[in-house]
């Protein structure tokens, strides 16, 4: 078996489960804004972040393995690091609470 179709196999491996938990985490979210009042609670809150957060892992990972180099790899990155104001999130940038990181 030559190296290729080795890591072809474990790469599709893998990602064979991430569509279904990218799925259960829309369901979750969707039966918990449903259900629960859970903007009222930070626990809520906090259920909500993390499922909308693996929610979005999800894909990335699967598009980021399927093309790990190129236009589709570097555009997939840019919009990773950027926050939500839209500015990109450098080695040098400062935190929200205005301190800048510690040097690496």
């Amino acid at each position: 078996m030559s190296r290729a179709s080795r890591m072809s196999s474990r790469v599709e491996r893998g990602t064979r489960g991430i569509p279904g938990a990218t799925a259960a985490c829309a369901g979750f979210a969707l039966v918990y804004h449903l259900r629960a009042p859970w903007w009222r609670l930070a626990v809520g809150r906090s259920l909500m972040l993390m499922a909308g957060s693996l929610g979005r892992l999800c894909p990335y990972t699967v598009l980021i393995v399927m093309w790990p180099t190129g236009c589709t790899a570097t555009l997939l990155r840019a919009l990773r690091t950027r926050d939500g104001s839209g500015q990109h999130r450098g080695d040098g940038a400062a935190h929200p609470d205005g301190h800048s990181r510690p040097a690496r």
